[in-house]
């Protein structure tokens, strides 16, 4: 396991999270992707394209999976002014609550990686860092 670079680390524990977060969407009876949508969606809404660039998924995969929340009842879309042409995206009050639980369930999951000492206050502020200096990268490369 030492002997791995991080790219493949990355990769597998992209693979083990995408896991944790197929396993709580299950429950929920929506998707992964749906619950990627759903916990990306700020409380002051995002534009659609804003939403497909924070994601990394193309605007008609997206229109298929915000098409099927918002036939859930769990997103709604308005016209963004003073640009007509914007729509913005907020979560409904059921996907705010939907989301606290999607949040909630997944923390349970993994609360014991921090129980049982196998995570500490200074792994969790390096991944932390690690996650806001990919987040630089992409603002960068833009």
């Amino acid at each position: 396991l030492y002997n791995m670079n991080l790219g493949e680390l990355i990769v597998k524990l992209h693979r083990n999270i995408s896991y944790e977060i197929k396993y709580v969407a299950k429950l929920h009876e929506i998707t992964p992707s749906q619950f990627l949508c759903i916990i990306s969606i700020p409380y002051d809404g995002i534009s659609q394209t804003n939403l497909a660039n924070k994601l990394a998924v193309d605007i008609s995969t997206l229109s298929r999976n915000l098409d099927k929340l918002y036939n859930k009842n769990l997103l709604k879309k308005t016209i963004d002014y003073p640009d007509k042409r914007i729509t913005k995206i907020f979560l409904t009050k059921d996907g705010n609550a939907l989301n606290l639980e999607l949040i909630n369930h997944l923390n349970n999951n993994l609360s014991y990686l921090m129980n049982h000492n196998l995570i500490d206050q200074s792994f969790y502020d390096q991944l932390s860092q690690l996650n806001w200096q990919l987040l630089q990268n992409q603002v960068n490369e833009r």
